[in-house]
């Protein structure tokens, strides 16, 4: 039996997040747990990008809350939709200086700056090189994961799948489709389950399926379906 782990499993591992930690750890008893080195690369990207607000009556909205220490609902919705997530919270932190704040909630920071023509920008917090080059050896050191290369059959598949897909792939974050596809194609290569937390990739399969497209059907399973699964 074998297991593609997808980067955001991977990152959530990295995270000590409980499910992503003990898939991993079913995963490398029962089978090969195989991990790409676009995974590793993409560990060096930022988890989150900048955005901007420029609705002037939200970002007015936002900066009076965050004046009185506090997080407006519409900085929320933003947060939310840029993939940001205070659910899980029970509490952060403000702190104010001038037209710049700082939101700490867990292990997550963000800084907040108003510009004189009424944008506010939302810079998240980078982790700095010695961190991400302690979580790659992490990865590395972990007994039980193949580092693989994308072979060129792999880069066949995903180029398939950009032709098929990429309206699906690229539909929020552009930049990932091409990487996704890779990881997919990995997947079909090395005819393995492919572990991810990705609605969207389910959504591929399923087209494939309906429509008859040439692709072999996808064995794709979220982490807590693993665990439940085997």
């Amino acid at each position: 039996m074998r297991f593609v782990f997808d980067t955001s499993v991977v990152v959530d591992y990295l995270r000590d997040d409980e499910i992503s930690t003990n898939a991993l750890i079913r995963a490398t008893e029962i089978g090969e747990v195989f991990v790409s080195f676009l995974t590793l690369m993409e560990l060096w990207l930022p988890d989150k990008t900048s955005f901007s607000i420029r609705d002037t009556q939200k970002v007015r909205n936002i900066a009076l809350a965050l004046d009185k220490h506090a997080i407006a609902e519409e900085l929320v919705e933003e947060l939310y939709e840029n993939g940001f997530d205070f659910s899980d919270q029970p509490s952060f932190e403000v702190c104010t200086q001038g037209k710049k704040w700082q939101i700490e909630w867990g292990q997550e920071r963000l800084n907040i700056r108003l510009d004189p023509n009424d944008i506010l920008t939302i810079f998240p917090q980078q982790r700095n090189k010695d961190e991400i080059l302690r979580d790659i050896h992490r990865v590395h050191r972990y007994r039980g994961i193949k580092i693989i290369p994308c072979s060129p059959r792999s880069q066949d598949w995903a180029l398939q799948i950009l032709e098929y897909h990429f309206p699906v792939l690229g539909q929020k974050r552009e930049q990932n489709s091409l990487i996704d596809s890779m990881l997919i194609a990995t997947g079909i290569t090395r005819r393995a389950y492919l572990v991810t937390k990705e609605e969207k990739w389910k959504r591929i399969d399923q087209i494939n399926r309906q429509q008859s497209l040439p692709f072999p059907p996808l064995k794709i399973i979220s982490p807590e379906q693993l665990l439940q699964e085997f």
